[in-house]
């Protein structure tokens, strides 16, 4: 277990950013995600803690021990910064059988043979794959391929844990019960984990915090109930559970209130991110706290009522998700029951709406 700090870390290839100043700190046993679209520089973090790849400038530390300092020249090889890894692939030598795949690290360190076997069965049976050793990968369904992989990682006893998107190649009930075990591993081990994903529901479940990553820099760091009722940017508010981005003109603003002019009508927001008077804003509210109404409401929600026309309805199984038209714009509404195509009021409860300066919508 170990504590791994990032400080001002930069890469760049040619005149292309991927990474851009970035600073923060992992606390021992933590499980930190780094969420993010494609290309927005998350993988590339990792490359650079795993030794895989060089930053421009800045610097990295495990335990407050540099294992890369561009100022002082400072950069240690893959197999000496004691970091497991897990790819997206899985990377396993298709040669070799279960018990040689995980012996692989142990071997590269001269660890000897009884104790290296006592090693390799202790790693298989946390991720209950014992009984595979003798196969080859090609024998192993996807999900067992990843358990190997994850037994690899761990088998010499790694300061770090990075796992570069191991569940995208899992069908979607399997991806379910590999996020269980996987979190279990890492609580059973204690071990500081760096998660890379694009998948949000992933980074919520999995993650005691999350890095949200945009154009190369981290937009928000917190955790996942913080990033999901608290988000500090349109972006973040859309990217981590969708939302609807409504906008509008600010008419009264207060220190935790504000009315807000959505096309016709004028709403009521608890939560404002600096909106001035008079200023263009953007209001954050997810589909699933809106509520429909069929016919007009009782007047019970503070006064944030819009009509509306159904445009779309989408069976979600559970749940049903509409498109409905406004004179501001579209809104989506995740709610329970079936409503028909035509009129209906939109309820938007001041406390479930978040005001953004337009700028900061940009």
């Amino acid at each position: 277990m170990s504590k791994l700090t990032v400080e001002h870390l930069t890469r760049r290839f040619g005149a292309q950013t991927a990474v851009n100043d970035v600073s923060f700190e992992v606390q021992d046993g933590e499980f930190l995600t780094l969420l993010g679209p494609s290309g927005c520089g998350k993988t590339t973090m990792l490359s650079a803690i795993a030794g895989l790849d060089a930053p421009t400038s800045g610097r990295i530390l495990i335990d407050g021990e540099p294992i890369f300092d561009a100022a002082q020249r400072c950069n240690l090889p893959p197999e000496r910064r004691q970091v497991g890894m897990v790819f997206q692939s899985y990377a396993l030598w298709p040669h070799m059988k279960v018990r040689d795949n995980v012996a692989f690290p142990l071997r590269m360190r001269g660890i000897a043979a009884a104790e290296r076997e006592e090693k390799i069965r202790w790693a298989l049976g946390l991720v209950e794959m014992e009984p595979y050793i003798d196969r080859y990968p090609h024998e192993l369904s996807g999900g067992q391929q990843q358990r190997v992989a994850l037994a690899r990682a761990v088998v010499y006893g790694p300061r770090l844990m990075l796992l570069d998107e191991p569940l995208s190649n899992l069908d979607a009930k399997l991806r379910l019960r590999a996020r269980g075990w996987l979190k279990e591993l890492q609580e059973k081990l204690r071990i500081t984990t760096i998660y890379v994903t694009h998948d949000q529901t992933e980074a919520l479940v999995l993650s005691d915090r999350i890095a949200v990553m945009q154009g190369g820099r981290i937009e928000q760091l917190a955790s996942p109930v913080e990033l999901y009722e608290q988000p500090q940017s349109p972006f973040i508010a859309d990217f981590v559970g969708h939302s609807n981005l409504l906008d509008g003109i600010v008419q009264e603003a207060e220190a935790r209130r504000a009315k807000i002019r959505f096309g016709q009508h004028l709403l009521a927001v608890e939560k404002i991110l600096k909106p001035n008077k008079g200023s263009a804003a953007a209001i954050a509210v997810r589909p699933e706290n809106v509520i429909l109404h069929q016919g007009q409401p009782n007047g019970s929600g503070g006064g944030n009522y819009i009509p509306g026309k159904i445009l779309q309805r989408d069976f979600l199984g559970a749940r049903y998700l509409y498109l409905v038209e406004t004179s501001g714009g579209i809104v989506r509404a995740e709610v329970s029951e079936r409503f028909e195509k035509g009129a209906v009021t939109l309820e938007l409860p001041a406390h479930a709406c978040v005001a953004f300066a337009r700028d900061a919508a940009a």
